[in-house]
């Protein structure tokens, strides 16, 4: 359930995926590696910021720690991913849409910054995002790209960088 919420954001209101969250939460074993960064992800969503970070952590070491005894049998990839994905998603708050970027930070408070970059419709954007700001450039491209940051419109160039205050 945790995950369909996760994977199908836009089709449940926030009410729906707390109400799950707060049901499965204490009946889910995480048995599978596979469940802690989607629950991390929804936490964050949710501002439950400790949760979210313990189950960041627990995927981010379950290769170094061998928290399931079976790091012998292969690495864990789709964990690794899932890293990934709470980071993007979840912490950084990022939403690829068809047309857009949606950036709506929610970095744990241990953090002072996450600095990545990825590409977009064939434009290389670097993220920065503290705190109190959050700084998107683009290398290159050929036209605007539309971003919502924190609920505020904007269009950013190529060649340009916005800087928008938290």
């Amino acid at each position: 359930v945790i995950a369909t919420q996760y994977l199908l954001k836009d089709q449940f209101d926030i009410e729906t995926i707390k109400k799950n969250f707060d049901y499965y939460i204490v009946r889910t074993t995480h048995a599978s590696s596979l469940s802690m960064p989607a629950y991390s992800i929804v936490a964050s969503w949710l501002g439950y910021e400790d949760l979210a970070y313990e189950y960041f952590m627990k995927c981010a070491y379950i290769e170094l720690k061998n928290l399931y005894g079976n790091t012998h049998d292969g690495f864990h990839l789709a964990t690794a991913g899932g890293v990934w994905q709470v980071l993007f998603r979840g912490f950084c708050g990022i939403d690829i849409e068809e047309n857009s970027i949606k950036i709506a930070p929610r970095l744990p408070s241990k953090w002072k910054a996450v600095k990545f970059g990825f590409s977009f419709r064939g434009t290389w954007l670097e993220i920065k995002i503290t705190p109190k700001e959050v700084a998107v450039r683009s290398a290159g491209g050929k036209e605007a790209i539309r971003l919502n940051i924190v609920g505020e419109e904007l269009f950013l160039g190529p060649n340009e960088q916005i800087i928008v205050s938290l």
